[in-house]
């Protein structure tokens, strides 16, 4: 008589890198004070509520620095033979009432292929959920989410100091911001060759 148990395996998978940066507040902790006059509503802009330094168009941090101190986390993620250049970096505060349309970050003519998020004021018990969301609508025809019992959300849980870094075709978004307690965040572009 042969084994008649079966194995399962992953197809494809895509992942996601999740780290918590070390001295985050003294690293990243006075860059609301320094860019609050650069944020910007959204309105108009993005199909959301939010306020960002998005539309500057300056980075936040210089990306050779952001770079430097990011470096060692990235590796954890990339394999060492890749060179990895921050494209651009801003600040995203989300009060009361704010939140995140879901959305990707691929664009032209700039060659993106990964983003990340900082999470430098965040409290996960009161704070709005950063999820991503699985927009392949052959899971969703075929019935496989359904039938394997998949959330087509995913909120990874992050806590302040927490760093999240994810293909830029996966859309992502914010849920509705219900406290006020200025949930910031440094978002920012990678060209990863």
């Amino acid at each position: 008589m042969g084994n008649t148990m079966g194995n399962t395996y992953e197809l494809f998978p895509i992942k996601y890198h999740h780290v918590h940066i070390r001295n985050h507040s003294d690293v990243f902790g006075k860059l609301y004070d320094s860019a609050k006059h650069l944020l910007k509503s959204s309105k108009g802009k993005w199909n959301c509520d939010t306020q960002t330094t998005f539309f500057d168009e300056n980075d936040i941090v210089a990306p050779d620095e952001l770079g430097e101190i990011l470096s060692p986390y990235l590796y954890q993620y990339f394999p060492p033979e890749v060179n990895i250049n921050i494209v651009n970096n801003w600040i995203n505060v989300y009060d009361k009432g704010n939140w995140q349309e879901p959305h990707h970050h691929i664009v032209f003519p700039e060659f993106i292929n990964f983003s990340g998020v900082i999470f430098i004021n965040y409290d996960p018990e009161n704070d709005a959920k950063f999820y991503f969301e699985n927009m392949n609508l052959d899971h969703t025809i075929s019935g496989y989410t359904h039938i394997m019992k998949q959330d087509p959300i995913v909120e990874p849980p992050v806590r302040q100091g927490d760093m999240i870094v994810f293909p830029s075709f996966i859309r992502h978004g914010v849920h509705l911001q219900k406290t006020d307690t200025k949930r910031t965040t440094l978002s920012f572009n990678l060209d990863v060759r």
